[in-house]
């Protein structure tokens, strides 16, 4: 194990430290110089979350020579190269108070866990995105901290988590964006591409006293090696930032509302703890229990099986023609699989949504679109969550089923 590696499993999720493969710091870079008013070797820029340095190698490779990288880890400098050690700072970012200084400010702040959303009242109330609050996401403060270090006509390079995108209570974020920067682009960027498989986005943009937002990029990163980038150019609605949406037309799409054809929709039934030792049980009772261990694509997977002991209200004992659908999970969500006689009164847990369709005879129709490319990137724009996705029932009940399905032919 190398020292890289030894500092990740330590660090990453006291401090949501997750560091930048440096063909994604250089791309960010690079986008962000295709839209600076002034020369490379002219610009001055900083990386207030600089972890192992691969920002700052990146504004070296590109010809920024003026440029500095604050951390609030002082276990940083067993990472970073000779070259960059006297670069960097150890200082926590967030009580920076200096504004309004650099042509550019990249970097991949740390995301929130358990540990580290900002609860000091002293350090909410300096930001606009924290006052008044109890609690703010660590990255959300430094999304408004990037910004504030820019001179007008200064670029922001940033990664933050697919929720910002288009979480709905994260609208205000999104708000607050549009009245401070004009965004060139939104780059997506595969969960694989980090440790903790958070799906996330690239935010290039520039600073404005009155920003006009009309026309952006949106891509998609197919690859790194070679690095390629999907692009198109649209309109921008902040009421939905997410590349994926832009890049397909999910929106123009002729089909008939999940909500329209369900007689329920509810989450299953979860036992934690003291309350999990008693309910469940390895020995075999009446009613099985489903995980999501079990639920494979379109498939139950009889792996550690576990049964459950005692009564819960009827709703929760599935029936013939149920769908249920895993509703939250990297790697997880979207599973989903239609109950037959074989698992009819079993009992599903609280990471699946429980369909239950007014006409069964559409369940494996439906079932097999949930499992669908098409499907799956419509799952991509609508979930939410920094390191786990999930997916609400009033976004999956909004999600459109195309109308073919619904024909004589296609119910043959």
């Amino acid at each position: 194990m190398n020292q890289l590696q030894k500092h990740f499993n330590k660090r990453e999720k006291v401090l949501g430290q997750y560091f930048t493969p440096i063909e994604v710091s250089q791309m960010i870079v690079e986008r962000c110089l295709k839209y600076l008013n002034k020369d490379a070797s002219e610009a001055n820029a900083i990386d207030p979350a600089c972890g192992d340095g691969s920002f700052l190698k990146a504004l070296y490779d590109k010809g920024i020579r003026n440029f500095e990288g604050l951390d609030i880890d002082n276990n940083i400098y067993s990472l970073l190269t000779l070259d960059l050690i006297n670069k960097v700072k150890i200082y926590d970012s967030l009580n920076l108070k200096v504004e309004m200084v650099y042509d550019l400010a990249v970097g991949n702040p740390p995301f929130s866990s358990k540990y580290n959303r900002i609860s000091d009242e002293s350090i909410l109330r300096r930001f606009d995105l924290g006052r008044d609050r109890k609690t703010q996401a660590v990255e959300i403060l430094f999304l408004e901290k990037f910004i504030k270090l820019l001179r007008y006509d200064g670029l922001i390079g940033i990664i933050l988590p697919l929720g910002i995108a288009g979480a709905s209570n994260l609208q205000y974020v999104r708000n607050y964006l549009k009245e401070n920067i004009e965004i060139k682009e939104i780059i997506y960027l595969e969960p694989g591409l980090f440790k903790n498989g958070a799906s996330t986005i690239a935010i290039i943009g520039m600073k404005k006293y009155n920003p006009q937002n009309s026309i952006c990029k949106f891509g998609i990163l197919r690859s790194l090696k070679p690095l390629f980038i999907d692009y198109v150019e649209k309109e921008i609605d902040f009421n939905n930032l997410n590349p994926i949406f832009y890049l397909n037309d999910f929106d123009k799409d002729e089909g008939i509302k999940l909500d329209e054809l369900i007689d329920e929709l509810f989450t299953g039934k979860g036992f934690y703890k003291d309350e999990r030792k008693i309910m469940l049980s390895n020995e075999k009772t009446d009613s099985l229990y489903i995980t999501a261990k079990n639920v494979g694509w379109g498939e139950f997977i009889r792996n550690r099986l576990l049964y459950f002991k005692g009564k819960l209200d009827n709703k929760y004992y599935l029936k013939k023609g149920d769908i249920v659908f895993c509703r939250v999970g990297q790697g997880t969500i979207g599973r989903c699989l239609v109950i037959d006689e074989s698992l009819e009164g079993s009992i599903v847990d609280d990471w699946f949504h429980i369909i239950r369709l007014k006409n069964k005879s559409l369940s494996k129709k439906i079932c097999d679109y949930f499992l669908s490319e098409e499907f799956k990137k419509k799952i991509k724009i609508n979930c939410i969550g920094t390191g786990t996705p999930n997916i609400s029932k009033q976004r999956l009940l909004n999600l459109k089923i195309p109308i073919h399905m619904f024909n004589d032919k296609a119910n043959d």
